[in-house]
C-alpha cells in the first residue's frame, strides 16, 4: 500500500506529532477560497476537489467555499448515509434556528496568527517525489470522471404515491431502462439498502436486476406506446 509506506516515511522523518493532531481532530475543516460556480462545480469540488487542502482518511471533512457553499465528505469505513445525513441536518438545523453568528455581528476580537497553528511537515527527497506523484495520480483519476445533470420539475415521489407506485422502483426502473437503451442489454445492478435500525445493521445489498424489470426495460425502450400505467405498477410491485 503506497500510501502506509509513506505515512511510516512521515513518521521515521519526524513527523509524528503533527500526524498525531490529524489523527486525533475530531473532523477536518477545509476551506475553499472560491465560489461554487455552478451544480457541476459543486459536485466536483465536494467530491473530490483539487486534493490540496483535503484529508480523505479523516472520518469526515466539512468542506465550505468562499460562496458559503457547504458540503460533508465521508469516509466509508466507518458508517454511513444514515447516520451522517443525520449529523448534517442537525447541524443545519441548529445553525438556522439558533445561529451563533448572524451578518451584523462585530468579529471577535481574536489574535489569528495565535489562535490557530500551521502544522509544518518535514519533508525529505523521498517524501516530496511521492506526494507529487500522488497529485499525478490524483489528477489523471478526476480527469476520468464526468457528471451531468438535469432537473425534472414535472413531478416527483408524491405523485407516484398518489398513482400507487413506489419511488424507489421507478427509480430503479429508470436505470435499468437507461442502461438498456444505451446498451442493447441489462447488467447486475447495487442498490444500497439500510438496516440500521436493527442491532449491530449497517447495509445490506439488494439486487434490483430481474427478469421483470428486463421485460420492463425492454417494453419502455422497443415498445413504449404498447404499455400501459397499470403494468408499469405491476412491475414495480414485482421489483
Amino acid at each position: 500500500n503506497t500510501w502506509a509506506l509513506l505515512r511510516q516515511k512521515l513518521l521515521e522523518n519526524g513527523n509524528a506529532e503533527v500526524l498525531n493532531k490529524v489523527d486525533s481532530a475530531v473532523f477536518c475543516l477545509c476551506l475553499d477560497d472560491f465560489p461554487i460556480q455552478d451544480d457541476i462545480h459543486l459536485s466536483h469540488n465536494m467530491l473530490h476537489g483539487t486534493g490540496v487542502n483535503r484529508w480523505y482518511d479523516k472520518s469526515f471533512s466539512i468542506i465550505m467555499a468562499s460562496s458559503g457553499d457547504t458540503a460533508i465528505n465521508f469516509e466509508h469505513s466507518w458508517g454511513d448515509g444514515v447516520a451522517v445525513l443525520r449529523f448534517q441536518n442537525e447541524v443545519f438545523k441548529d445553525s438556522t434556528q439558533n445561529p451563533a453568528v448572524a451578518p451584523h455581528d462585530t468579529p471577535a476580537a481574536v489574535d489569528s496568527p495565535k489562535a490557530v497553528t500551521r502544522l509544518q511537515f518535514q519533508l525529505n527527497d523521498g517524501l516530496k517525489a511521492g506526494i507529487a506523484k500522488a497529485k499525478d495520480n490524483f489528477d489523471a483519476a478526476i480527469k476520468s470522471l464526468t457528471i451531468e445533470s438535469m432537473k425534472f420539475t414535472q413531478g416527483g415521489k408524491e405523485i407516484l404515491k398518489k398513482h400507487k407506485v413506489s419511488p424507489d422502483a421507478v427509480a430503479q426502473l429508470s436505470f435499468q431502462a437507461a442502461f438498456f437503451r444505451q446498451y442493447d442489454k441489462t447488467v447486475a445492478t447495487y442498490e444500497s439498502c439500510s438496516t440500521a435500525a436493527f442491532k449491530h445493521g449497517r447495509t445490506e445489498t439488494i439486487r434490483p436486476a430481474s427478469v421483470y424489470t428486463k421485460k420492463l426495460s425492454e417494453a419502455l425502450v422497443r415498445e413504449p406506446s404498447k404499455y400501459s400505467t397499470d403494468q408499469l405498477r405491476e412491475r414495480s410491485e414485482e421489483h
